[in-house]
C-alpha cells in the first residue's frame, strides 16, 4: 500500500469511527423538571439529576444489582422477585440488556422484555448501557417505557442519584471500542472528568455504577477473565478515589461475577461489612465462572449504611 493511500485510509476509518461511537448523547435531553411517586416515595427531576424528597429514620439503602441480561427475560423475572422479596429499594441494572451479537431477536424486544419484570415491582429501576447497546435504540426503548412507567429512570440522561440514604453516579458505556456496536457508548476521556465533578457536594455514602470494571491486580479479581488476564479499567480506579466514592457495582465480566474487593485487593466474602468495595454482580445470564461452577445467572443484594457496605449472591433458580 502506498503511503498517499495508506493516509487516506486512516482519514477513512477516523471518520468511521467518530461517527459511529458515541460518547454523548447529544440528541436526548435530560428529561423535564418535576415530580413524581413510585412506591409511595417522591422524586423530582432536577438539571438532571434524580433527587428523593422524603426520608426514613434507618440511615441503611437496600440496592438490587443486575447485570448482563441479555435478553433474558425468565431470569430478570425471577431476579425481580427475589428483590422484591428482599426488601430492595432501589434496583440498578448494569448494562448489557440485550445481546446484540449472538441473539439474532431485535435489541429493542429483549430490552423491554428484561426491563418489564422489574418495573412491575413497582420499585425505583435506574439503568445504563453496557457494550452491547446501540444508543439510539437503547434511548428510544427508555423513552418509551418510562412514559408507561415513571419508576424507570435512565441515567445516560440523568447521570445522578441524590436518594435516601444513598448518593449515585453513573457513568454509562464501555472504554474499549472493539466491543462495542456502531451506535454504542465509547468512554471518552472527558467523561471520567465529568464523572468526579458530579460527585462535588454530594452526601454520603456514595455509590458509583458502570458496566465495566476497574483493574485488579489481584488473581481471581473482579476484572479477571478465564485465562488469567485483568482487563479492567483503570481509570475508573481513579474516579472510584477522586470521586470518593465508598461502593462501585459493575459487571461485563462475566466468569469474575459474584466476586468483591477492597479497593486494596483484598477479596470480600458476603455479609461482610466493609467500609469500601469493588463489586461485579453480573452475570444476569447462565454462564460457567472462573472457579467452574455455572450459574443459571444472579445478581446481587447490596446494604449500604453510613460507613459499611456488606452484599448477597441471589440466584434466579
Amino acid at each position: 500500500m502506498s503511503p498517499r493511500i495508506r493516509d487516506i485510509a486512516t482519514v477513512i476509518l477516523c471518520l468511521f469511527l467518530c461517527g459511529c461511537f458515541s460518547s454523548v448523547p447529544e440528541d436526548t435531553p435530560s428529561p423535564a423538571d418535576g415530580t413524581f411517586m413510585v412506591g409511595g416515595h417522591t422524586y423530582r427531576f432536577v438539571q438532571g439529576t434524580l433527587v428523593q424528597d422524603d426520608r426514613d429514620n434507618d440511615s441503611i439503602a437496600v440496592v438490587g444489582v443486575a447485570c448482563d441480561l441479555h435478553g433474558n427475560g425468565t431470569t430478570a423475572t425471577a431476579l425481580a422477585a427475589r428483590f422484591k422479596d428482599a426488601g430492595v429499594d432501589i434496583v440498578l441494572v448494569c448494562g448489557d440488556i440485550c445481546d446484540h451479537y449472538r441473539d439474532p431477536g431485535p435489541d429493542d424486544a429483549e430490552m423491554e422484555r428484561v426491563l418489564a419484570p422489574f418495573l412491575a415491582t413497582s420499585m425505583l429501576v435506574l439503568t445504563i448501557p453496557g457494550n452491547h447497546e446501540q444508543i439510539p435504540v437503547y434511548d428510544a426503548v427508555m423513552t418509551r417505557m418510562a412514559t408507561a412507567n415513571p419508576n424507570l429512570v435512565n441515567m445516560l440522561t440523568v447521570p445522578v442519584a441524590k436518594l435516601d440514604d444513598i448518593s449515585i453516579v453513573a457513568l454509562g458505556g464501555y472504554h474499549d471500542q472493539r466491543f462495542i456496536p456502531a451506535s454504542g457508548r465509547l468512554l471518552g476521556d472527558e467523561d471520567y472528568t465529568v464523572a468526579v465533578r458530579r460527585t462535588t457536594g454530594l452526601p454520603l455514602p456514595r455509590l458509583f455504577l458502570t458496566h465495566g470494571p476497574p483493574r485488579s491486580a489481584r488473581e481471581g479479581g473482579v476484572d479477571q477473565v478465564t485465562g488469567g488476564s485483568h482487563v479492567g479499567d483503570p481509570r475508573l480506579n481513579e474516579v472510584f478515589e477522586q470521586g470518593g466514592f465508598n461502593v462501585h457495582v459493575f459487571g461485563h465480566i462475566h466468569e469474575a461475577g459474584g466476586r468483591a474487593e477492597t479497593p486494596e485487593g483484598d477479596p470480600v466474602p458476603p455479609d461482610t461489612p466493609v467500609a469500601r468495595l469493588l463489586l461485579n454482580a453480573a452475570p444476569g445470564s447462565p454462564w460457567t465462572l472462573l472457579d467452574g461452577s455455572h450459574t443459571p445467572g444472579q445478581a446481587m443484594i447490596v446494604r449500604m449504611g453510613n460507613s459499611t457496605t456488606s452484599y448477597r449472591i441471589i440466584s434466579a433458580s
